[in-house]
């Protein structure tokens, strides 16, 4: 998330795949399958499993004011989750358990 925020990745660009996303961030496939699904239900990418995965239109402004949540202590399911994959060093919270339940609205 912080990578858009940011503009390191940038709307219409192509999120790499799950695998390089998981080996990048030294984190499991699931763990990086929870966070892709995170960010769907956030509107910051578009696309579907198996399939390239691009950053959606308005990413960028919905990840600032996501994140600007986060720093003023209001919360949000992703801190909950702890799933911040495109988010730098920060990709996987510490307190992840990988137990953690999305929302109803996730659901298919």
């Amino acid at each position: 998330m912080t990578r858009i925020a940011d503009g390191d990745l940038k709307e219409g660009e192509r999120v790499p795949s799950v695998a390089r996303l998981a080996e990048e961030f030294g984190v499991s496939v699931s763990t990086v399958d929870r966070a892709i699904l995170i960010l769907k239900e956030l509107r910051l990418i578009r696309g579907e499993a198996g399939r390239a995965r691009w950053v959606a239109s308005g990413a960028r402004d919905r990840a600032v004011a996501h994140l600007s949540e986060d720093a003023g202590g209001g919360g949000s399911e992703e801190a909950d989750t702890g799933c911040d994959l495109a988010g730098g060093a920060s990709e996987v919270h510490p307190n992840f358990t990988g137990d953690t339940q999305l929302p109803d609205a996730a659901a298919p």
